[in-house]
């Protein structure tokens, strides 16, 4: 992805997870529409509101010992679940990659608003689909279909 963005030459880029492959082009559009019209932002993510209750956990060193125990109830009122499409100021996003590169921190990045979270820039969020799921087994497969059957 790094080289891919050094070869950019656009103010906006945007990055799209190929596992997403239900993300409307109107979620793209409102994304760098976001991002546009933000005077101090510079990247917006497209995310769902979790509304799961969220539980850390210790941790279990031995997965035949005992099963991890609850440590705390994390407050959900501002926990997002993070989605692609993303946009980005190019160069902001450029900075952030090679930063991470240099420190050997890049592949450690789950996405890219986090490098850009890493170097204190500023991602806005856009409220996305529950529809604009991520692929990666057969029951989200199947999820996919029947989302796709109902449009």
């Amino acid at each position: 992805m790094r080289l891919a963005i050094e070869s950019v030459d656009t103010e906006i880029v945007v990055v799209h997870d190929a596992a997403r492959p239900l993300a409307a082009p109107a979620l793209i559009d409102a994304v760098v529409r976001q991002l546009r019209a933000s005077a101090d932002a510079e990247g917006v993510i497209s995310a769902t509101a979790i509304t799961d209750t969220v539980k850390r956990a210790s941790e279990s060193p031995d997965p035949t010992a005992d099963a991890p125990s609850v440590l705390e109830t994390i407050d959900r009122r501002w926990l997002w679940a993070a989605q692609t499409p993303q946009a980005f100021r190019t160069r902001v996003l450029r900075a952030a990659q090679e930063r991470a590169y240099r420190k050997g921190t890049l592949a450690a990045a789950t996405d890219e608003a986090m490098l850009l979270e890493s170097v204190g820039a500023r991602v806005e969020i856009h409220p996305a689909s529950a529809e604009n799921i991520k692929i990666t087994t057969s029951e989200d497969l199947a999820e996919a279909e029947e989302i796709l059957g109902g449009r």
